[in-house]
């Protein structure tokens, strides 16, 4: 796989950057940190020396980062929940699958989750579309449906026997596996794996489908390249972003993990959930992972980006 952005691989779109260059042209000479969103860790330093006078008030220190981004956390719903899959549009409205409640949403403007669609017999995934269209895989009646944004529902595909995982694109294409195989609608990737059941299932901005699966779901599997297998240990959930970034969680770990575009070693960016479960990424590259416990939560990380501002002056 080519690296898209090999300087910068970031949440913001191009039309953003074009935006922060111009400013940057007119106020200062700038200069854009070349790092990966959570493919380095961060590099606080502070500026030195530092001399200190006894009596003498200390003014805060002000640190800087010259290495991976930050990322901030917001909890979005917690309570008596199983979250079982998530999913985000592009308004900000979240979405997941409770085991016990069925498919609920978290308004963007906040609040607590409400019901969405009805009559589902066993639903075990979620995803939404750049239109704002939900889909959700019910295994109990084989069949994926479409929650039209403007309001009814359709039903996309059926007689899923065994359906395992299923992932939507922002165009709106489905990865699905059914147990037997794992193929797309429009159907352009058709994978037999050999009985293998898939438990999650992500795709990304460029058209392109991964699930897990093997020996504890333990690989990694890229549709469109299915010899490109990358082994995880342990892993429970996997998200892409529209970069091709992978993020997923593992079993037993309180930590996200992301294997960057390209390939490499994972790395981890975070380690204050508690049994971190489902994972999405949404359109910013802002991260949700819902836990699961006695009481489960839904959080979001917000990215921190780095501008590196030198030799100011005035326009």
């Amino acid at each position: 796989m080519k690296k898209l952005y090999p300087f910068l691989s970031t949440a913001l779109s191009a039309k953003q950057l074009r935006h922060l260059a111009a400013m940057a042209v007119i106020l200062c000479f700038a200069v854009l940190l070349p790092v990966e969103l959570f493919a380095q860790a961060p590099v606080i330093s502070y500026a030195t020396p530092q001399t200190y006078t006894v009596g003498t008030a200390i003014s805060p220190l002000v640190p800087s980062n010259t290495g991976g981004a930050i990322a901030t956390s917001i909890t979005l719903a917690s309570g008596a929940f199983t979250p079982a899959a998530l999913a985000v549009d592009t308004a900000g409205n979240v979405y997941f699958v409770d085991l016990v409640q069925g498919v609920k949403k978290i308004p963007a403007a906040g609040g607590p989750p409400v019901s969405v669609g009805s009559g589902f017999s066993q639903p075990i995934g979620v995803g939404v579309d750049e239109a704002g269209n939900v889909y959700v895989a019910d295994k109990g009646t084989h069949a994926i449906y479409k929650l039209l944004a403007g309001g009814g529902v359709v039903t996309v595909a059926s007689g899923l026997g065994g359906l395992t995982a299923m992932a939507v694109d922002p165009a709106g294409d489905l990865f699905i596996s059914d147990g037997s195989n794992t193929f797309s609608i429009p159907g352009t990737v058709n994978f037999q794996c050999n009985g293998c059941k898939p438990t999650a299932m992500t795709a990304d901005g460029q058209g392109n489908g991964y699930f897990l699966s093997g020996a504890n779901n333990s690989n990694l599997y890229e549709m469109l390249n299915i010899t490109a297998v990358i082994p995880l240990h342990n892993p429970l959930d996997i998200a892409a972003d529209l970069q091709g970034n992978i993020f997923y969680t593992a079993l037993n770990s309180n930590l996200i993990k992301e294997i960057p575009f390209g390939g490499g070693i994972p790395v981890s960016f975070s380690s204050d959930i508690a049994n971190p479960h489902t994972i999405t990424v949404d359109k910013k590259g802002n991260i949700y992972v819902g836990s699961s416990g006695p009481t489960s939560v839904i959080q979001k990380f917000i990215l921190v980006f780095i501008l590196s501002i030198k030799h100011c002056r005035r326009a």
